[in-house]
């Protein structure tokens, strides 16, 4: 079982959900907690299912993509956490540049807080 679930936000905007998988991604190997990401497409179209799809077959962590239709970071964050099979859950946006011991501390934070969720969004 994962320790995190890292919900991905992701309006249809491919090269941006990309680098934040892969980022996700790196912050694995550096902080050995072990992640499933799970991409939210907020498309009717599911214009990064492809690409979500291709990412999950290259990866050693459980990437999940997930279609959400209807347009709401609320409905977004819901189907994320439905999707999610961890006992913790962090939001982030796919335009986040996370540093890189991010996970570090999002988990000392969380487990020192009791905490269930931590949402971080607005592109910094």
């Amino acid at each position: 079982m994962p320790d995190i679930s890292i919900i991905i936000c992701a309006l249809p905007r491919q090269q941006q959900l990309k680098d934040a998988v892969l980022r996700c991604l790196r912050l694995r190997l550096q902080d050995g907690y072990e992640p499933e990401i799970v991409a939210v497409d907020n498309s009717p179209e599911a214009k990064v299912a492809d690409l979500v799809r291709m990412l999950a077959a290259k990866a050693a962590v459980i990437i999940r993509y997930v279609q959400e239709r209807r347009t709401s970071i609320a409905y977004e964050g819901n189907a994320g956490v439905a999707a999610s099979q961890s006992p913790l859950i962090a939001f982030v946006d796919d335009d986040m540049r996370l540093p890189p011991l991010w996970l570090s501390h999002v988990m000392r934070t969380m487990i020192e807080t009791d905490a269930d969720a931590l949402a971080l969004v607005g592109g910094a």
